[in-house]
């Protein structure tokens, strides 16, 4: 009897262990049967969202075909929306540089006028102080004479050694014929008339020279060489 128990004591504690392995192996099961459940739920939303994605990319590609049939792409739309922006502000800019330029000539024109006006102005209230000024002017005495040029100057010193050399040799001879003046024939800026020259004598030399540089004195008239100072001096 006792083998027997022990036997089914045995008996049981395999079938328990047994019973346990199965009972493992089927909790093993069901764990991986729910994940299997959940990877299928898984790939079935993965592949209704790739075939959502498919629909999506089928439209835009349609889209893009239709626009590539119409001739414009995004690039180009955008780029064409770009240039239409970068025109309307060239625009824009070059009306405001016009009306600029607009009010500066309105503004040139009447500082223009407004310059004239004021030019005559002043001539008006000139003219009147001209004339006492002119009046003046014929009631001073005569200015400080002016040096003549240098060719004048050579013209001179050659006068007078000219004159002192005849006037040693032909004192007491006078010419009685007319002949052009040696200043005006040396010196083309003395700008004299021809004169007469009754003698060479050292009076009528100083006489000439006072003439000479009398043409460069402002506002009195050259003195002719044949005629004397005003004073009888020389």
């Amino acid at each position: 009897m006792e083998s027997f128990t022990e036997s089914l004591n045995r008996l049981k504690e395999v079938h328990e262990n047994e019973v346990r392995g199965l009972q493992n192996k089927l909790l093993e099961l069901d764990s991986e049967r729910c994940r299997d459940a959940q990877r299928v739920e898984e790939l079935c939303t993965k592949n209704h969202q790739l075939r959502e994605q498919q629909k999506a990319l089928k439209e835009n590609v349609r889209v893009l075909e239709n626009r590539l049939r119409a001739g414009l792409c995004d690039r180009c739309m955008v780029t064409q929306e770009l240039a239409r922006k970068k025109q309307q502000e060239f625009e824009n800019s070059l009306l405001q540089s016009l009306q600029h330029v607009f009010i500066l000539t309105n503004e040139l024109n009447r500082l223009q006028g407004e310059n004239e006006k004021l030019k005559e102005e002043v001539k008006r209230l000139q003219g009147p102080r001209l004339k006492p000024q002119c009046r003046e002017g014929a009631s001073d005495p005569p200015s400080p004479l002016l040096l003549p040029s240098p060719g004048a100057r050579k013209a001179i010193k050659e006068k007078t050694l000219e004159g002192q050399e005849e006037a040693q040799d032909d004192h007491p001879e006078k010419s009685t014929g007319h002949r052009t003046s040696p200043v005006a024939k040396i010196s083309p800026s003395a700008n004299l008339p021809e004169t007469r020259a009754p003698d060479v004598s050292p009076q009528r030399i100083s006489n000439q020279l006072h003439g000479t540089i009398a043409v460069v004195r402002p506002g009195s008239q050259a003195c002719s060489p044949d005629q004397g100072p005003p004073n009888g001096t020389p």
